[in-house]
């Protein structure tokens, strides 16, 4: 996996409740909301955040003689997934998951993906996912499970100063579809004819247009199996 991010502490939001909330954005921050509990997480001067919470209904504006001068205009980004989201302001990432659990500290470092490319397996987010061998022996893949869809995301994905294809490494039969940062699709890789078993592995290539850092999302389609994919320039 991504290496992890520095410092870990941990804070319930609701440490009463298991409730599962839900996420939003809200003029560039995070809201989660679960039960009748709201929590506002917004950038708050550079490498920072404030943190509000309400019971009973939103976060409310304006009060009186409760905060201090705001700092100067911060711009923060938000990502969110079913199971947990992200704001990020400068060095500073705080990570809310669907059960109201804050963790915070800084992000971790970008992949290196001109070098390394990515192992399907080593997915930072992902939904309908199965992981199965690589190979007889050894290694991890990644599949749709019960041949569906399926959906990863690699985050902090460093392009450097730029890459003009994509290479993916499958078996079986379906489709890749990649984007960046939630965008729309920008490379198709389709396996139209079935390799000789779930080991038999093949190369697809397609023209892929990106450079500086990312978060790559793939969209697994069809019986497939995603062993690695690939980057140049």
């Amino acid at each position: 996996m991504n290496q992890p991010a520095v410092a870990q502490p941990k804070v319930s939001l609701a440490q009463s409740s298991p409730t599962v909330g839900t996420f939003r954005e809200r003029d560039g921050a995070l809201e989660w909301s679960g039960r009748q509990e709201t929590v506002r997480i917004e950038p708050w001067g550079p490498d920072a955040v404030r943190v509000r919470a309400r019971l009973g209904g939103p976060v409310l504006e304006g009060l009186p003689g409760a905060l201090l001068d705001a700092p100067a205009a911060q711009d923060g980004t938000v990502g969110i997934s079913a199971r947990k989201a992200r704001l990020t302001v400068g060095a500073l990432t705080v990570e809310v998951t669907a059960e109201g659990m804050i963790r915070h500290g800084r992000p971790p470092a970008p992949r290196p993906v001109l070098e390394r490319g990515l192992a399907g397996a080593d997915f930072d987010e992902q939904s309908g996912v199965a992981i199965v061998d690589r190979t007889k022996t050894a290694g991890d893949a990644v599949a749709p499970a019960h041949g569906g869809t399926a959906e990863l995301v690699h985050r902090f994905c460093d392009f450097g100063a730029g890459v003009r294809e994509v290479t993916a490494r499958v078996a079986g039969e379906g489709t890749v579809e990649l984007s960046l940062d939630g965008g729309p699709v920008l490379a198709t890789l389709t396996l139209d004819t079935p390799t000789d078993g779930p080991y038999a592995y093949t190369d697809l290539t397609a023209g892929l247009v990106a450079d500086g850092v990312h978060d790559v999302r793939l969209r697994l389609r069809g019986p497939l199996r995603l062993a690695h994919v690939g980057f140049s320039g």
